[in-house]
């Protein structure tokens, strides 16, 4: 995956994205993001056509979360038994037998608070939350990361901050999907290019007898 597309995808998914899924498996992850400014063709002329986009990450994958609140992780139903809420460690394993994932979660991104190899927004990340939880792999000490992540021997890293939690997470693969089907470089142009002309026509409808479901991802931008 070419750097130019991965800062594309930076825009399209953090300028009204919101987080909705996660799956996680000893050798992958997957996060699933709504409100993607990527065309998604509809059988309906006027209704909602941004992307809903999977990321997955493969092959020696680690997930960490970030908070202050034991109240901002509640999505994770973690076992009473592990009295998580009188645990002040800051950095803490889970292993995937003390919680389960709620599957009617959605965290809405910050602006600008996706990112992939940022080292300046992991350090914000590492300096604004209080603890961690760890998911996937053995990332200890994220203070003595330095600007080219040689600590983190992955080579896809992908930060995202809400506004109560944030995530990090990396691995040596990684795929975008649209409907289950593979994203390639060619094909996120692409859409990307599609979802800017129905920005246009989504304005240009507005007030009309044709106007289009409301899309949040293009009332972010709005019409001059």
């Amino acid at each position: 995956m070419k750097q130019k597309t991965l800062r594309l995808m930076e825009d399209a998914i953090s300028s009204a994205g919101r987080w909705t899924w996660l799956e996680t498996s000893e050798n992958s992850i997957q996060l699933d993001f709504e409100d993607v400014q990527l065309y998604k063709p509809s059988l309906e002329k006027y209704t909602k056509h941004s992307s809903e986009i999977t990321i997955r990450l493969a092959d020696d994958p680690f997930f960490a979360i970030f908070y202050n609140d034991y109240e901002d992780i509640n999505f994770l139903n973690i076992k009473n038994n592990l009295n998580i809420k009188n645990n002040k460690k800051k950095n803490d394993f889970l292993k995937e037998e003390d919680f389960q994932i709620k599957d009617d979660f959605s965290y809405k991104i910050i602006e600008n608070g996706l990112k992939f190899q940022d080292f300046n927004l992991f350090e914000k990340i590492n300096e604004n939350y209080k603890f961690k939880k760890t998911f996937l792999g053995n990332i200890d000490d994220f203070s003595n990361i330095n600007n080219d992540f040689s600590s983190i021997e992955v080579d896809f890293i992908l930060l995202v901050i809400f506004d109560d939690i944030a995530i990090i997470c990396g691995a040596n693969q990684i795929n975008f999907f649209n409907d289950f089907e593979s994203l390639n470089d060619h094909d996120i142009k692409k859409l990307s290019n599609q979802w800017w002309v129905y920005w246009v026509d989504y304005w240009k409808s507005k007030k009309t007898d044709h106007e289009y479901e409301y899309d949040p991802a293009c009332e972010v931008f709005l019409w001059i």
